[in-house]
């Protein structure tokens, strides 16, 4: 960071359970409501009635939740494999896997929202249009610089983002190239840098950082795995995820120190 900005580890040696990824035996495959008012939690979707249980896996499946303007909650829902086995298209388009899901808050009028996707770490609602826009992490396996990483825009329910036909932007996997795609693809509003993985994002609201960073996306690049040579993860630390507080400041979280941390804008400048 730059000398205008300050950079506060407010947590660390944090239990971790990534991306809610659960135990061998698949205990954190459902949703659950938890109260801040010292109530107990209870459980709003079930384990095996979010992701069947032959489809519950460390790869992806369950991902983020959040509250969107119209008070349900929107549910990412990433597919169990590197590209979607044509078998299980029917059924991961019925569940939403490889989608966004949306339930009441009781978990009542499950719908589901968005089809298409393979790996959707993050999302937040547009501050003015309401839109879902998320990232989308992609195909691997096909190089070092393709396929590119995704941020997304959906503008109606039921739209489709082209996986596992295209393997990120407009790069056809090789499982499905030459195939005609039967769906209408709705291409990213941004390419990332191809296995960076962005993986949480948010819209930034606040005043505090220069106008340049207001109305725009602050997206947590949390590093490749398995590319040649390594990338994304290029300011420091191995972020997760990204949250506005209400002074403006971003907390991010870093599953690698097992920390939060709060970056402040203290400079005069814009």
């Amino acid at each position: 960071m730059n000398r205008k900005a300050s950079i506060l580890c407010v947590a660390a040696g944090l239990a971790i359970a990534p991306f809610a990824q659960g135990q061998s035996d698949g205990t954190l495959k459902k949703l659950g409501n938890f109260q801040t008012t010292g109530k107990a939690g209870f459980t709003v979707i079930p384990q095996g009635k979010l992701i069947p249980g032959e489809f519950v896996s460390y790869n992806h499946t369950a991902r983020v939740c959040d509250v969107g303007p119209d008070g349900k909650l929107y549910i990412s829902l990433g597919q169990p494999y590197n590209v979607a086995p044509r078998e299980h298209l029917d059924t991961f388009s019925e569940w939403g896997i490889g989608g966004v899901i949306r339930v009441n808050q009781d978990g009542t009028g499950r719908e589901v929202y968005s089809r298409g996707i393979r790996n959707s770490v993050g999302h937040d609602f547009h501050p003015t249009t309401g839109e879902l826009w998320f990232t989308d992490n992609q195909v691997d396996g096909m190089g070092d610089d393709i396929p590119p990483g995704e941020i997304n825009r959906q503008t109606a329910m039921g739209q489709h983002f082209g996986h596992p036909w295209y393997g990120g932007g407009d790069v056809r996997t090789n499982e499905y190239k030459g195939e005609d795609v039967p769906v209408d693809v709705v291409f990213p509003v941004s390419e990332t840098v191809a296995h960076a993985a962005d993986l949480g994002m948010v819209f930034y609201t606040g005043s505090m950082f220069p106008k340049k960073y207001q109305g725009g996306i602050f997206s947590a690049q949390h590093g490749s795995w398995n590319r040649t040579t390594p990338i994304g993860a290029r300011v420091m630390f191995t972020p997760v995820d990204a949250a506005q507080l209400k002074d403006g400041s971003l907390l991010v979280s870093d599953d690698l120190a097992g920390a939060v941390y709060r970056i402040a804008y203290t400079g005069s400048g814009s």
